[in-house]
């Protein structure tokens, strides 16, 4: 039962960060006086883009951090008092993280770009071969694997809510913005996992629950 509690409230937290650097980065986005702001020694550089990238820097490591724990400790085998459950679990959860495995080389751009100074294993890592990775780094991506990453944690809290005490989060959860929908050119392929989700949900959960 520790295990399970562990995990899923690391997921959780993850989330809550998550969702509020994104929202953070959609109100700095609105405000003109974040737009106005020149940088006093970089005139060509407002302030909203150093906060917004700051931001969606902390984003992807945090969606890696959320990936590793679904795959290295939220699983049947590190935790098989519940591996029926998590089986399951993770079986309606597929096309989520079939989209976001589609990013391919998220987890390269974190460790190589974010954390450890542009260098692979010791081997440099030029510009051109930073922008070829696979990384979700435009704004509707971005928003796009929030959304995504809502869907498994929301379905998450409901699913698991017999095992687990979340008391201390209530008021944390509720006060986090819960991004449902997507605007851009990803809005239909967000709702066409939504709907594959909801068809997964239906099959493998005696009663029908939908998103």
């Amino acid at each position: 039962m520790l295990k399970l509690q562990e995990s899923v409230k690391i997921l959780y937290t993850l989330w809550i960060y998550i969702t509020t650097y994104m929202g953070g980065c959609l109100e700095v986005n609105s405000e003109k006086k974040f737009q106005k702001h020149k940088l006093r020694f970089f005139p060509d550089v407002t302030l909203d883009s150093v906060i917004i990238v700051s931001m969606v820097n902390q984003i992807l490591i945090m969606i890696c951090s959320f990936i590793d724990e679904w795959n290295d400790h939220f699983t049947p085998s590190n935790i098989p008092e519940f591996k029926d459950e998590i089986i399951r679990f993770k079986t309606v959860m597929k096309p989520v993280f079939k989209r976001i495995n589609r990013w391919s080389n998220l987890k390269d751009y974190r460790n190589t770009v974010l954390a450890h100074n542009f260098r692979n294993k010791g081997e440099s890592i030029l510009r051109e071969e930073v922008k070829a990775m696979k990384t979700p780094l435009r704004p509707d991506e971005i928003f796009e694997i929030t959304v995504l990453l809502n869907i498994v944690v929301l379905e998450l809290m409901q699913k698991f809510s017999n095992y687990i005490a979340l008391e201390d989060y209530v008021d944390m959860f509720a006060k986090v913005p819960k991004f449902s929908s997507v605007v851009g050119a990803d809005k239909k392929e967000v709702e066409l996992i939504i709907k594959e989700v909801n068809d997964l949900i239906s099959v493998h959960y005696q009663q029908k629950e939908s998103i």
